[in-house]
């Protein structure tokens, strides 16, 4: 019985030490995340009905992407409708509908959905949209899983910052466009929309000059 025990401790006292290494590491590895499911999972964001993803991100300052429209028309995005992770909802008032001509690209910006970097982000997200050819309006549907990254950037690519202050269509100063006036009202230089047979130097009168909608 003695030689057993002591068997035992002189085991112990020449592999103890390994298990205590073992141990030691695989608690390391679960402290900085290697076991978490959720830094391994692909990044990915799909969309149906002839609309791409061509670009998205999710960071501390809002949820983005690039809305690729490879439906042979050109569409307006009139709203969105975001569930899962976040919860919100907007109906683009006129002047700042997202237009988008066939293969043509546009940004989507949505401050209200964001996360704490390294956190998975999941979404589900309808779009209404209407073809410019249509009077009726469409929902398409999509779904992101992707992981929330630190800071916060702008818009787009993150080299240029847009510039839409008083502006509800035109240049934005990066290559893109603060909005669409839809297909009743036209875009004034400053940005402005006013109705197709009206003067645009109305738009540059300060203190309601515009005639009415």
């Amino acid at each position: 019985m003695a030689r057993r025990g002591q068997a035992a401790l002189e085991f112990l006292s020449t592999y103890g030490w390994a298990l205590v290494v073992v141990l030691v590491a695989v608690g390391a590895l679960a402290y900085f995340g290697v076991f978490n499911p959720n830094k391994w999972a692909p990044n990915s964001f799909s969309m149906s009905d002839g609309f791409a993803i061509s670009q998205f991100k999710v960071d501390e300052g809002s949820f983005q992407f690039a809305l690729h429209n490879s439906m042979g028309t050109a569409v307006s995005i009139l709203g969105y409708t975001v569930t899962g992770d976040c919860e919100t909802s907007r109906t683009y008032g006129e002047g700042a509908v997202p237009y988008l001509d066939n293969n043509d690209d546009a940004w989507i910006i949505i401050p209200a959905c964001k996360g704490a970097p390294g956190s998975r982000f999941k979404a589900e997200l309808k779009l209404t949209y209407q073809k410019s050819d249509e009077t009726v309006t469409h929902d398409t549907t999509g779904s992101v899983s992707t992981l929330v990254e630190a800071g916060e950037s702008p818009p787009g690519d993150g080299s240029c910052l847009p510039d839409c202050e008083g502006k509800s269509c035109g240049d934005d100063g990066c290559g893109g466009d603060c909005g669409s006036c839809g297909f009743t009202r036209k875009c004034c230089p400053n940005g402005a929309c006013i109705p197709f047979d009206q003067n645009c130097k109305l738009a540059e009168i300060p203190g309601g000059a515009l005639p009415p909608s």
